[in-house]
């Protein structure tokens, strides 16, 4: 065992406690690092699920707008296969008439 003076004992005691005191320090440093780092990533996380909100808005509005235009072409596609729509062509384009019917042209 080593005998020290009053002195020795003092510094001793004296840099034990600055030694805490620096491990103290150093432990709330990275701490603060950690917790500045974990914000940021929060912030940055929550700037890209705000992104990908609108994103999907948009395209779930997109999806309607192509919802609608397929129902409007469905119901053009069963109206062009009807008899209506074969007498028309038939009529406005071709010129053909049922042999029963009386076309009357105003003159020019």
């Amino acid at each position: 065992m080593r005998l020290e003076t009053r002195n020795q004992k003092r510094k001793r005691i004296r840099n034990a406690k600055i030694r805490a005191i620096t491990a103290l320090v150093a432990t709330v440093g990275v701490i603060a690092v950690f917790v500045i780092i974990l914000i940021s990533s929060r912030i940055k996380l929550a700037e890209k699920s705000k992104e990908y909100n609108n994103t999907l808005t948009a395209l779930e509005q997109e999806m309607e707008v192509q919802r609608q235009r397929t129902e409007k072409l469905q119901e053009r596609k069963e109206y062009t296969q009807s008899r209506e729509y074969i007498e028309e062509v038939a009529k406005n384009k071709l010129g053909l008439i049922y042999p029963d019917e009386i076309i009357f042209r105003a003159e020019e």
